[in-house]
């Protein structure tokens, strides 16, 4: 038998909903860092307030993106698609990107790695690589910008034509 939410429930909602409301879009992560909650506790609770229609779970590249309405979610993604193509198109010397490029662009760069930032962890492994969720990031905002097939694979990364 289903019980009641309780009042420790009931809070946490209020609280993880004016955190996504204030953001505008927030990750799963990024919520959990915010307030100090485990994945499950704040799984469970955008859950409850998407099935409450309060938010809007969008996916991009594996990672959640919880915004406060549909617009804020395509607005989200397009200012990520457009720090990329910004990051891409302002250097004319890059032909080809790959999602490991593209993080190393938004790290280097002090704007985009604002946006970045909001979204996704820059933080690398202890042997200097990016670690896999961010690198799925960058690939599905890539393949937003240029098409959902790469160019070419190399040892099973994709590469992309950057066109500008």
């Amino acid at each position: 038998m289903a019980r009641r939410r309780t009042k420790r429930v009931a809070s946490r909602l209020q609280q993880i909903y004016e955190l996504v409301v204030s953001a505008g879009c927030a990750t799963t992560t990024s919520v959990e860092d915010a307030l100090g909650l485990g994945h499950s506790e704040t799984f469970y609770a955008l859950a409850l307030l998407k099935s409450s229609g309060k938010v809007v779970e969008t996916l991009v590249g594996g990672y959640a993106l919880w915004c406060r309405d549909e617009e804020m979610a395509r607005h989200a993604i397009e200012e990520l698609k457009s720090e990329v193509r910004r990051l891409l198109c302002s250097n004319g010397k890059i032909r080809y990107a790959t999602p490991k490029r593209i993080l190393e662009l938004a790290e280097s760069d002090r704007q985009a790695r604002e946006v970045f930032s909001r979204y996704v962890s820059l933080d690398k492994t202890r042997q200097q690589s990016y670690k896999p969720q961010p690198l799925a990031f960058a690939d599905a905002i890539l393949r937003e910008l240029f098409g959902e097939s790469p160019f070419w694979r190399y040892r099973e990364r994709p590469i992309y034509l950057v066109t500008c």
